[in-house]
């Protein structure tokens, strides 16, 4: 059972809160565990010491400095990464203060105070403690004022953010009205000013985000499109673009840009960024690359040669066949291909259990990619090109 974000606080105002051992230290036998740190602390705060370290571990992969911060199990799976957190603070640059309304663990706080003064609030004082002990550890805390507050009692700021949280009712949601504060707090704030910005899950329907009026951004990385922000007033630079991360690369909506063409399959296979592909940029994409679309509702592009591209990963077609187990099965002997990574798009197979049953003890390595051409289901084994987001050729 998760420890509550109050028994962590406690582990802050504690003499021993700089002594909190890595979990990669501990014995990984749970009763040996608890014998060692009962040596080390008091048995009340055992349960709160091991949750704490083992959060950190779990952290390492969004903040640099996770060994030394504090979070309870909710508030590190809804906190912003330093990436992605860094890459959005740049747009309020220029602003004297920010109000976060949404201050969790602080991970939008502490890259906010990188550009401006920060103005930071939740409804948990045991939230807020924890905010202002990981503003400490990036040493920004004189340019981060906390206090416990709801959202809607917003104070007085040149620009808001707002990452509402998806599980207002226990379950995580995609649909606006799920989020916790609700976005009807959003013409309240738009009387003080329009500098404001929304992160939402990039799941979000698109006819919800048509609804809030503003600015979209979809945000991925490492290959995963991890949020959508939608940006109000003189903050956005684009009116709907990809970022990729964490090189900070940037496709644009462009107005000019036509539909783009469809072609049967050429010599490589182009992947696109999730981010691209979420944000409706697939025509810029074609346009940008000089490439086509395999079919005009699936995301997947063909083109003569690799493209030496951040927003696109390029394989060379080894074969292509309509989709066939027993087909792909013996084309991967015929190619000596053993070991697959599988994708999809548009198909309903099941990538995990096709990749199991198509694997081999052959010693060749390949991607099977199984999509559809038109209404037919499709398969290609292809191999991965170095041109892409990885390195050039």
């Amino acid at each position: 059972m998760a420890v509550s974000a109050e028994r962590i606080a406690e582990l802050i105002r504690s003499p021993f809160r700089d002594n909190i051992p890595r979990w990669e230290d501990l014995p990984a036998d749970p009763l040996r565990r608890v014998l060692v740190l009962r040596q080390r602390f008091p048995a009340e705060a055992v349960p709160a010491v091991v949750e704490l370290s083992e959060l950190r571990s779990r952290a390492r992969s969004k903040f640099s400095r996770a060994e030394r911060m504090f979070f309870d199990r909710e508030a590190l799976e809804q906190s912003t990464g330093e990436g992605p957190a860094r890459w959005r603070a740049r747009l309020f640059a220029g602003r004297h203060t920010v109000a976060d309304l949404t201050g969790g663990a602080g991970g939008d706080a502490i890259a906010l105070a990188g550009v401006s003064r920060v103005l930071a609030s939740d409804t948990s004082p045991a939230r807020c403690e924890m905010l202002r002990a990981n503003a400490e550890v990036y040493c920004v805390e004189d340019r981060v004022t906390v206090r416990a507050a709801p959202a809607e009692e917003f104070p007085a700021a040149e620009a808001y953010f707002l990452d509402p949280s998806r599980r207002a009712s226990g379950r995580r949601s995609r649909h606006l009205e799920g989020l916790s504060p609700s976005l009807r707090i959003l013409p309240e704030i738009f009387r003080v000013t329009r500098d404001v910005a929304v992160k939402l899950s990039p799941a979000t329907p698109d006819g919800e985000l048509a609804t809030l009026g503003g600015a979209l951004e979809f945000v991925s990385e490492g290959g995963v499109c991890k949020e959508a922000v939608v940006w109000f007033g003189s903050l956005p630079p684009h009116g709907r673009w990809a970022s990729i991360l964490p090189e900070g690369h940037i496709l644009a909506a462009s107005p000019g840009v036509s539909v783009p063409p469809v072609s049967p399959p050429l010599d490589y296979l182009l992947e696109p960024d999730p981010a691209v592909v979420r944000a409706g940029l697939i025509p810029e994409l074609c346009s940008q690359l000089g490439a086509a679309v395999l079919d005009a509702r699936v995301g997947y592009l063909t083109a003569a040669a690799p493209a030496a591209s951040p927003f696109v990963r390029s394989y060379r077609v080894l074969a292509g066949m309509p989709f066939s187990e027993k087909a792909l099965r013996a084309e991967l002997r015929n190619l000596g291909i053993g070991r697959v990574e599988v994708k999809k798009r548009a198909s309903a197979v099941d990538a995990d259990r096709l990749r199991m049953r198509l694997e081999s003890d052959l010693p060749g390595h390949a991607t099977v990619v199984v999509t559809r051409l038109g209404d037919r289901p499709a398969a290609f084994i292809c191999r991965r090109s170095s041109c892409g987001p990885d390195g050039g050729q």
